[in-house]
């Protein structure tokens, strides 16, 4: 293992949640790096598998060989794992042997935060930034890049929501944990990222956050309306890009649907939503509720035949 490299592990609430942007921002500090061609590692998102199999082979052991006592519990095992796939990633690091990796960071990055109870298993002492959007955003760039189903997207986000929130409350007194807005990012850059470099340890006054502010703009939802097609090539900033209110223009059905299945998480994590009071919403929501179970039902049928 690379003992001179610390690891930091980005994890956004969802795709569209800005884990690119705020990848790119970090990785402009001169003591960050952030290779390719791992781009999104999902190593959290399916650390379930790995969790799963430490388990089984412990189960797989006879009890009176007492490996617990003598090697240790399946955590041990788990942390050993983690530190593989840390091996894993530094593979990408083209020449470990004529750079100077004191005090330097690996960055990673998932757009998920499923698995995420496994992280301190697997990577006690690393770092963890999970980034939160305003989901109503999220939902909207989702549809109009990836033609995402409302629906599917609303109940993702607050699921998501709350892994995050149950986590928090599971960690609250870790110090290498780190929760972020985009929008507080996007308006306050520089505070953000201080925020951030104080959490890594590494020294602030290297970074240039002029340069930051002018970063491009990559993987915008605006760049498939503008030239009718997603990419991820970095383009200058348009004079009026604005990610903060995708959803400016919903109407009261979606603000109201959005509300019912995710404002409790919307408010945990400081938005605010649209009031709407309507008798009517709230039929048109329990009548929704319904239909969203049958297809739920439906399509579980449809993956077990």
């Amino acid at each position: 293992m690379h003992n001179n490299i610390k690891f930091c592990f980005i994890l956004g609430i969802d795709r569209r949640s800005g884990t690119n942007y705020l990848f790119r921002l970090i990785r402009k500090h001169p003591q960050c790096l952030g290779p390719g061609p791992i781009w999104e590692d999902f190593f959290i998102h399916n650390s379930d598998i790995v969790k799963d199999y430490v388990l089984s082979i412990y189960k797989s052991w006879k009890p009176t060989w007492e490996i617990d006592k003598i090697l240790g519990p399946p955590s041990l095992m788990l942390r050993y794992l983690g530190d593989a796939l840390k091996e894993f990633l530094c593979l990408q690091l083209k020449d470990l042997t004529t750079l100077d990796h004191s005090d330097m960071v690996l960055l990673s990055k998932t757009p998920s935060v499923v698995g995420i109870d496994n992280f301190f298993e697997l990577f006690p002492e690393d770092f963890l930034i999970v980034l939160i959007r305003d989901g109503r955003s999220v939902v909207e760039s989702g549809v109009r890049s990836f033609a995402w189903d409302y629906e599917e997207a609303m109940y993702r986000w607050a699921n998501n929501a709350k892994i995050i929130f149950d986590f928090k409350e599971k960690h609250k007194d870790k110090k290498n944990f780190l929760i972020l807005r985009y929008e507080d990012i996007v308006l306050d850059t520089q505070r953000e990222l201080n925020k951030i470099f104080n959490l890594l340890g590494i020294d602030n006054s290297l970074y240039d956050f002029q340069e930051a502010e002018n970063l491009g703009v990559t993987g915008s939802s605006d760049l498939k309306k503008i030239e009718g097609t997603m990419h991820w090539k970095p383009v200058p900033k348009p004079k009026d890009f604005n990610p903060i209110e995708r959803f400016k223009d919903w109407d009261d059905k979606t603000h109201a649907r959005f509300n019912w299945i995710a404002e409790k998480y919307l408010r945990y994590f400081g938005y605010k939503p649209k009031q709407i009071n309507s008798h009517f919403y709230t039929i048109r929501n329990i009548l929704l509720d319904i239909l969203w179970k049958i297809k739920q039902i439906k399509n579980k049928w449809k993956n077990t035949n």
